[in-house]
């Protein structure tokens, strides 16, 4: 640029001598040829000027392209990292929620078939431990009805197995008395006769 601007100034300056003197009248007027020969270089240099910014430009232009493409490089593997990270935790999120719900159905169809003898393990303190402990009380409870109800019936099967023993006894007893009665009535008519 210096260089350009120094042979334009040169230029110029030989060019002013022949359109402008000086006051004090001219002493010596350039050569043409030196005139064209100082437009030459001048043009010359601002050719190398134009090539040089040119040149810096097309690196410049490279230079940012590579960096465009870097970054667009760069962005797309942090996408796709960030969204490989998202799935991961969705994917965990989603067993940590579905676990215990299945646990929780197998548990209650357990439970609805009678069966109460499962632990249930309440790990969480979200709505899901919430139900969780709801389901564990309520087996709990079943569990004790259903004992209630098993002592209640075995005690009724006890009292029914005693009256049933009872009455046979007690049929024994009365079929004892009429073979009795009915030998002692054969006796009295084997005697009246």
């Amino acid at each position: 640029l210096e260089r350009a601007e120094a042979a334009v100034r040169e230029w110029s300056d030989i060019g002013l001598k022949i359109l402008k003197p000086q006051p004090g009248g001219v002493t010596a007027l350039p050569l043409t040829s030196t005139v064209a020969r100082k437009g030459d270089a001048a043009i010359a240099a601002v050719d190398d000027l134009v090539e040089t910014v040119a040149a810096y430009g097309f690196d410049y232009r490279t230079e940012a392209e590579a960096s465009v493409a870097t970054a667009h490089t760069m962005m797309l593997a942090f996408a796709i990292g960030t969204a490989l990270i998202g799935l991961i935790l969705a994917i965990g999120f989603s067993y940590s929620m579905s676990k215990p719900i299945f646990a929780a159905m197998h548990i209650a169809g357990r439970v609805a078939s009678g069966t109460f003898t499962d632990r249930i393990e309440v790990r969480r303190r979200d709505e899901l431990g919430s139900l969780l402990q709801s389901l564990a009380v309520m087996q709990a409870n079943l569990k004790a009805r259903a004992d209630e109800e098993l002592a209640v019936m075995s005690s009724k099967d006890s009292a029914n197995a005693e009256q049933v023993s009872r009455r046979a006894r007690l049929e024994a007893e009365i079929e004892a008395f009429r073979s009795t009665i009915t030998s002692v009535l054969a006796d009295s008519d084997t005697v009246t006769d």
